[in-house]
């Protein structure tokens, strides 16, 4: 299960980050100004490796910043939103930690009950979209064809059970 971290709105200039830690309990913790922290804690959490993914919806540059640090390697930053100013970061980061980074822009509830409502009526072309749906013990082979012949595939998804 992935550990996903997110920052949304807090109050007084400070943001709470919550974390579920995979025993249906939530991490919650805040970012204040001149001072981060959550850095530990998600470490803890995490055991010492940082959440898989961390969703950053509030437009500051700590905010923004402190998501790609929080991180862990091969992790997902999702910026939800813009930043409301430029924003200055460490990019060995982003290279050293092999990161995909996201943006969303602000979506409504509604939005996401119309893709919800498409998926469970199967209205979504999900064969066009998934190249392939195989059990872990194919992926290396999976992974070889791939990276032989990258624009034959879009979406490899791996079963592990």
């Amino acid at each position: 299960m992935d550990t996903i971290a997110k920052c949304p709105l807090g109050e007084n200039g400070s943001h709470l980050w919550e974390c579920p830690d995979g025993h249906n309990r939530t991490l919650t913790t805040r970012l204040t100004p001149g001072g981060n922290p959550c850095i530990s804690a998600l470490l803890d959490l995490t055991n010492g490796l940082g959440p898989d993914v961390v969703i950053e919806a509030v437009g500051l540059p700590q905010t923004f910043r402190a998501a790609v640090e929080e991180v862990t390697f091969t992790g997902r930053v999702v910026y939800i939103g813009y930043a409301k100013e430029p924003i200055a970061y460490e990019t060995w980061l982003f290279v050293q930690k092999e990161l995909d980074i996201l943006g969303s822009r602000n979506a409504l509830q509604e939005d996401f009950r119309r893709v919800i409502d498409m998926l469970e009526d199967r209205r979504f072309p999900v064969d066009e979209v998934v190249s392939a749906m195989i059990r872990i013990e194919e992926g290396p082979d999976f992974l070889r064809a791939w990276s032989e012949n990258p624009s034959r595939f879009s979406k490899i998804m791996i079963y592990t059970d």
